[in-house]
């Protein structure tokens, strides 16, 4: 029996500051085109009648805030589901495991929920 190895990868040469603010901004931009994987999110407690503009306010854009904030910890060194790497001007944020069964880590999740276009606007490539 064998397992396979997933992994979600944000990375930067940026040596100075991320801009976190530009990434709240961004999510604030996001329309629900912007957000193609709703499997990621819990829209089960939609509420009768509600459109996907209201689940996006309600449900997806608080998520991504959220999501947005744990991987700001994971940069800074303070979440235990990932790791920064540093291969000279590169630091890499990374998260991962088997790729069988549930998502392998919580912080896997939240890096792979945020769109490109959040991730970019604070200065990472993924």
């Amino acid at each position: 029996m064998g397992a396979d190895l997933i992994l979600a990868t944000w990375w930067t040469t940026k040596p100075e500051e991320l801009d976190w603010s530009k990434g709240v901004t961004a999510i604030s931009a996001l329309t629900i085109e912007d957000c193609p994987e709703l499997d990621f999110f819990e829209l089960d407690d939609t509420a009768d009648g509600e459109d996907e503009a209201e689940s996006l306010e309600r449900i997806i854009r608080p998520q991504l805030l959220r999501d947005l904030d744990e991987i700001k910890c994971s940069w800074e060194g303070r979440h235990r589901d990932s790791d920064v790497y540093q291969f000279g001007p590169v630091r890499v944020l990374l998260s991962g495991g088997t790729s069988w069964g549930d998502d392998p880590s919580d912080m896997f999740t939240a890096m792979t929920r945020i769109p490109e276009s959040v991730a970019e606007a604070i200065g990472f490539f993924v």
